[in-house]
């Protein structure tokens, strides 16, 4: 299948053919061999045009053009990124721009436990360094074995966490709704996670860059323990669902968590 999106001008081409990819990449219908492919295609007056080509098995055409056409919308929000004209039909400009709101930022953080007995001025520094992304339902927002984008804490929606042992099925071991957190494997730089987190709505998102929860954890030993307190208890419960093999697979990266922490 080929089709032809529209962007803007100002959108550079590297960034859109990226953006586009992932999502293609990320369709379960969309056959990997022959592999998806991405191209700029034209230039036109009011937009530069790109062609993305993938291949699919018959009976999945309609629920694969789906799910490409759902994830674009949302992938192009969180990156910011313009489309001249919508996907189906001709028409003016439609700029689909994240909405940023400082004040949902700063109220979100507050409400979450593990951020609510911050000072203000603390809250107002996590501010500048947390971006808002949306995701579809379904939609992976961290794939198992991938690194963090960052540090995660929910606006709306609710999320599922699964892991994956070795073989094994893909099991469900969590869910988490507005105020919770998860991506902590961001404040260890590029260690893989070792769960993946699944959309179960549509989901809004704060993502904190890693490096500033790090320096929080290292200027406020009481969040550094509660947030030390909260990963405990997740691992341990992670650990009841899925058994001592993953205890043992996780062991190198808790033990790098708990040296962070013992040197505050």
């Amino acid at each position: 299948m080929r089709h032809m999106i529209h962007f803007s001008h100002d959108d550079p081409p590297n960034v859109v053919k990226q953006v586009i990819m992932g999502v293609l990449e990320s369709v379960d219908e969309i056959l990997a061999d022959p592999a998806p492919e991405v191209m700029t295609y034209a230039y036109e007056e009011n937009a530069i045009v790109y062609r993305m080509s993938f291949y699919l098995d018959f009976w999945d055409w309609v629920p694969a053009r789906d799910h490409v056409y759902t994830q674009l919308y949302y992938a192009i929000r969180r990156h910011g990124l313009t489309l001249a004209r919508p996907l189906a039909f001709r028409g003016g400009i439609n700029a689909l721009k994240p909405q940023k709101s400082v004040q949902q930022i700063a109220d979100t953080l507050r409400a979450s436990s593990l951020f609510a007995s911050l000072p203000p001025e603390t809250i107002d520094g996590l501010v500048t360094a947390t971006s808002v992304h949306d995701y579809a339902e379904n939609e992976h927002i961290v794939r198992q074995g991938k690194p963090d984008d960052g540090f995660y804490v929910i606006v709306t929606g609710e999320v599922t966490v699964t892991m994956q042992v070795g073989a094994g099925p893909v099991q469900h071991i969590a869910y988490h709704t507005a105020g919770d957190f998860f991506g902590e494997m961001a404040l260890l730089g590029n260690e893989p996670s070792p769960v993946g987190v699944i959309a179960a709505t549509d989901v809004r998102v704060l993502i904190i860059d890693g490096h500033a929860i790090t320096q929080l954890l290292d200027q406020s030993p009481q969040f550094a323990l509660e947030m030390n307190f909260f990963i405990e208890k997740r691992q341990t419960h992670i650990n009841t669902m899925v058994g001592v093999e993953t205890e043992r697979r996780n062991q190198t990266a808790r033990h790098d968590w708990i040296s962070m922490i013992k040197k505050l």
